[in-house]
């Protein structure tokens, strides 16, 4: 027989419930994830040149600007 004083219920309620909890989150976090994935737009495509182009446009742009 068991003594009494290790049959703690709350304290296995409790570890029960926080490992339950623990694998509940661990096996949701992946399928959120995906989910998640799913909702997100695509990737926009950026030019890089056109941009580098337009800001040295505008910045000289800028330097004409001042001068005057």
């Amino acid at each position: 027989m068991i003594p009494k004083e290790y049959l703690n219920w709350q304290a296995f309620a409790a570890f029960m419930a926080v490992y339950i909890l623990s694998v509940v989150i661990l096996v949701s976090i992946p399928i959120l994830a995906q989910r998640i994935s799913e909702w997100s737009p695509a990737p926009v495509e950026v030019d890089f040149a056109e941009e580098r182009k337009r800001r040295l446009k505008e910045l000289k742009l800028g330097k004409k600007r001042r001068r005057a």
